[in-house]
């Protein structure tokens, strides 16, 4: 069985000082370490702005964050919100939907998940957090499980010819290798879930019948 972890959201509040920090210049990340042994990167779920590219980590935050924690640490990553939102944020209520052309995108995943590889040994769950989805913005809930399913899919299939690919050239790095089928496996799971939640949501012949049977006695 795993252990079980106690963290936070984030390891940036000033205002621990003197109780988790040993000041308000200290270097809060190795000594929040030092109290906890795992914590929330949310900063980079703040992806989406205007018509640009997304923006995703920089490779010198990744390897600050890396070479502050012990080996036993893990980080829970927010994915960037980039790739869950199915349209763009709206600055006023009367304006247009704007499709997200980034949504369950398998190569925005990809290059995140380039970005993050120094953190692969410390690397714990990755959530995707997605928004309330109306039926302006996801026609159904059906409509929505397969989206993820079929990116479940997609995303294991690319990972795998990547992983073959690096193997035949040597060009990637064992370390980018295993973080790709880390992500895909789990990608590959929530899939799966996906379609057994909309096949068990979904009532039969028989549960309607025993439930028409139960409401008129």
């Amino acid at each position: 069985m795993d252990a079980i972890r106690i963290g936070a959201c984030s390891w940036k509040y000033p205002s621990w000082a003197g109780l988790v920090y040993s000041g308000p210049d200290a270097d809060f990340l190795s000594e929040y370490a030092e109290h906890f042994n795992c914590v929330e990167i949310d900063q980079w779920f703040w992806s989406l702005f205007g018509k640009g590219a997304p923006r995703l980590p920089k490779p010198s935050d990744v390897a600050n964050y890396r070479r502050a924690v012990p080996d036993g640490f893990r980080f829970a990553i927010k994915a960037p919100n980039s790739i869950t939102l199915t349209h763009s944020y709206k600055k006023a209520k009367s304006d247009p939907l704007v499709r997200n052309e980034h949504f369950l995108s398998v190569e925005l995943v990809a290059q995140f998940l380039e970005r993050i590889e120094a953190l692969h040994d410390v690397l714990g769950p990755i959530l995707f957090q997605f928004e309330y989805l109306n039926r302006q913005k996801m026609a159904s809930r059906d409509a929505f499980l397969e989206q993820f399913a079929a990116f479940g899919a997609s995303f294991q299939m690319v990972s795998s010819t990547a992983s073959k690919s690096a193997t035949r050239s040597g060009l990637m790095r064992r370390s980018s290798t295993r973080s790709r089928q880390w992500a895909s496996c789990r990608c590959l799971s929530l899939a799966t879930g996906c379609r057994s939640s909309r096949s068990s949501m979904r009532p039969t012949a028989t549960s309607s019948s025993s439930s028409r049977r139960s409401s008129s006695v």
